[in-house]
C-alpha cells in the first residue's frame, strides 16, 4: 500500500487535510492543497519529541497557515492545534509522531468534530508504530 492510500484512509475519516512525513522532513503523502514545509514539519517534530514547550508561546505554521498550540501531549506524543487567522480560527489540527513518521489531520469545516480527526490520526499513528514506523 502506498503512503498515498493511507492519506485517502484519513480523508474517508474525516479528515480534510492530511499528510504524513518521515521525522526527517521528508514527504511520504499530502492531501490536495496541504504541503506544509519541511522546515514547518520540523517545528512540529521538535516540539513532539523534545517537549518543547516554547511553541505554546510562538504557535506553528502549516501549510503558510498560522496555528495556536492549544495541547501538548507528551504521552501520546501528540499536538493539538486551533487556527489562529480569520480563514482558520474555527479549524482544529491533530500531529502526532510514530517511531519515524509525523501524521497530521485537520478538519477544515468547524461541523467536523476535532474528536474525529484525532481518533483517526491516533489510529494511523498506533498502527504505524505497531510495523515499526
Amino acid at each position: 500500500m502506498s503512503w498515498q492510500a493511507y492519506i485517502d484512509r484519513l480523508a474517508q475519516s474525516g479528515v480534510e487535510k492530511a499528510a504524513i512525513y518521515g521525522k526527517n522532513g521528508a514527504v511520504w503523502g499530502t492531501s490536495p492543497n496541504f504541503s506544509p514545509s519541511p522546515d514547518e514539519v520540523a517545528v512540529i517534530v521538535d516540539a513532539v519529541c523534545h517537549n518543547d514547550q516554547s511553541i505554546f508561546t510562538t504557535g506553528v505554521r502549516l501549510g503558510g497557515k498560522q496555528w495556536t498550540v492549544i495541547r501538548m501531549e507528551k504521552e501520546s506524543d501528540m499536538l493539538i492545534l486551533k487556527g489562529k487567522d480569520q480563514e482558520t480560527c474555527k479549524q482544529n489540527m491533530i500531529c502526532a509522531a510514530s517511531n519515524t513518521a509525523l501524521i497530521m489531520g485537520a478538519n477544515m469545516d468547524e461541523k467536523v468534530q476535532a474528536g474525529n480527526v484525532r481518533v483517526a490520526v491516533e489510529g494511523l499513528r498506533d498502527y504505524l508504530k505497531t510495523n515499526q514506523y
